[in-house]
């Protein structure tokens, strides 16, 4: 299994492939997709700090349901050797985008499996990095899902359009991605 370290540029979610049905919702013509949703949060979080993207892709394989693919968010992750704000900022980004799959997969679908594990992973190390005590990181942790929930909940409309078109295409490069925020910004 691949894990994600704070170094990597991709962002996963393993976890159990879940197909796309209908929902049974008052919504019926809304597709019901987890890790479309997943992966669109990842994607909404880290285009509105700025993050640069490669490819998202929900085409899953042994090692993950889907996978973002973005430019390095942190460079030299050892807040012990650099303690600059700068690095503090760019590991504190890279912890919400990772916190964003789940909270949106959560929000589009409350009983979906998890599929989040690594991304709990990479949170918990930058935590511990960047504030030391246990009790400091957990509530850094719970802070930080608040904010990223309200960062998912202002910008639902861009999650959503993201995960249609993901679901439909199963791959987004970075010009479809960012056309896709084009299109919202400007309606």
């Amino acid at each position: 299994m691949r894990r994600v370290t704070l170094d990597s540029i991709h962002v996963m979610t393993k976890g159990k492939s879940e197909k796309p049905i209908e929902s049974t919702q008052a919504n019926r013509g809304v597709l019901y997709y987890p890790p479309a949703f997943h992966e669109a949060g990842h994607v909404v979080v880290a285009y509105f700090l700025g993050v640069r993207f490669k490819k998202v892709s929900i085409i899953h394989n042994k090692d993950y349901v889907g996978i973002v693919i973005h430019e390095k968010v942190a460079r030299g992750l050892a807040p012990e050797i650099d303690m600059s704000l700068r690095n503090f900022n760019r590991m504190e980004n890279l912890a919400r985008i990772a916190l964003a799959g789940d909270i949106a997969q959560k929000k589009h679908a409350p009983r979906s499996s998890d599929g989040a594990g690594l991304d709990r992973e990479t949170v918990a190390d930058i935590a511990f990095r960047l504030n030391g005590s246990p009790e400091a990181a957990d509530a850094w942790t719970e802070w930080l899902k608040i904010s990223v929930k309200d960062m998912l909940t202002l910008r639902w409309p861009f999650v959503d359009a993201v995960a249609r078109e993901l679901a439909r295409e199963n791959v987004l490069n970075g010009e479809q991605i960012e056309a896709i925020f084009t299109r919202h910004l400007r309606a």
